[in-house]
């Protein structure tokens, strides 16, 4: 019988020290990932940058970690262990990070109305809801949307990895990581540096800086328990 892997428990100096290891990681393996793609081993190289985009992840865990004692509800046990939890992360706040730029261009656009006088700051916060809702249920519609296709390829992305390692039977056929494109690789890469720079943004927010962050959203009398 397998025995389970104890939970990981750190230390904050451990889990920011772990989540710099880990993003600087991250770029290493897309730095290898790009000298693939020049040998044009696009299938490796596709996987590279996908493993890039794991590390990118398990940084991101790491770092809330050390800034929350419940980061995001998951486990650095699975982060550390497993491929699945470390894209359904990347989903999540890719998805987090894109809601809120929504949000910021549409409350430009209401601000803009308000200041041409299209709409009073009364009716400003109704309009704002109603566009948000509108873009949103836009995007739920829209199979091509940016958002939709950017989940789409994190739902697939540990498929897309082990396709650009190993040959594989397909029932009928062979399939050869080597016929991999330089298209295949340019949009993965895409992705990933996408991926990877929101990871150093949020990374680069001060202590002090997410502490304001946990008493808006938490209450004073959570303060204490974050960043303590």
């Amino acid at each position: 019988m397998a025995r389970k892997r104890p939970e990981v428990v750190l230390s904050r100096k451990e889990a920011k020290a772990g989540a710099r290891l880990a993003a600087t990681n991250a770029r290493g393996l897309l730095d290898f990932a790009e000298a693939g793609a020049k040998c044009k081993r696009f299938g490796p190289a596709i996987s590279l940058c996908i493993l890039a985009s794991e590390e990118g992840a398990k940084a991101l865990a790491l770092f809330f970690s050390a800034i929350s004692p419940e980061p995001m509800g998951i486990s650095l046990k699975d982060v550390l262990s497993k491929h699945s939890v470390k894209h359904e992360l990347s989903q999540s706040v890719s998805f987090g990070v894109l809601l809120f730029g929504l949000a910021f261009s549409v409350k430009g656009e209401v601000q803009r109305a308000i200041d041409h006088g299209v709409i009073d700051e009364q009716r400003a916060g109704g309009q704002w809801v109603r566009r948000v809702t509108e873009e949103l249920s836009r995007m739920a519609h829209d199979p091509s949307h940016e958002v939709r296709r950017f989940i789409a390829w994190y739902q697939a992305a540990n498929g897309i990895k082990n396709d650009g390692l190993y040959v594989g039977w397909l029932g009928d056929t062979w399939h050869d990581p080597n016929t991999a494109t330089s298209e295949a690789f340019a949009e993965c890469r895409r992705h990933v540096d996408w991926w990877l720079l929101r990871v150093d943004e949020l990374l680069s927010i001060s202590d002090e800086e997410w502490a304001r962050w946990f008493k808006l959203v938490c209450g004073p009398c959570q303060k204490d328990r974050h960043l303590g």
